[in-house]
C-alpha cells in the first residue's frame, strides 16, 4: 500500500510539473511578444485582476495543503518523532 501512495505522489509532482512548465511557457511566449494596447485599464479593473490572481495564489496553497500527504508521505510520522504538538505551538 505504501508503494502506491509514492507512486501517486510522484504522478502528481510531475502532473504539477508539467503545468508549471506550460504556465512559464506561456507567460514568456506573451512577454516576448507584446503589443501596444492602446486601451485604458480602470483601478476597478486591475482589482478585479489582483483579487483574481490572489483567488489563485490561495487556491493552491489550500490545494497543496491538503494533498500534503501524497506529496511527502513521511511528514506526520517525523513530526511526531520529533515531539511536535500543533496544539502546543498555537
Amino acid at each position: 500500500m505504501r508503494v502506491l501512495s509514492v507512486r501517486r505522489s510522484i504522478a502528481f509532482a510531475r502532473v504539477a510539473l508539467r503545468g508549471a512548465e506550460a504556465c512559464c511557457t506561456t507567460v514568456l511566449w506573451l512577454a516576448a511578444f507584446e503589443r501596444d494596447a492602446h486601451a485604458y485599464v480602470d483601478p476597478g479593473s486591475g482589482t478585479l485582476l489582483l483579487q483574481g490572481l490572489m483567488a489563485v495564489l490561495f487556491g493552491l496553497l489550500f490545494y497543496v495543503r491538503r494533498f500534503w500527504r501524497l506529496i511527502r508521505p513521511g511528514a506526520k510520522v517525523e513530526e511526531e518523532k520529533n515531539g511536535v504538538n500543533r496544539t502546543e505551538d498555537q
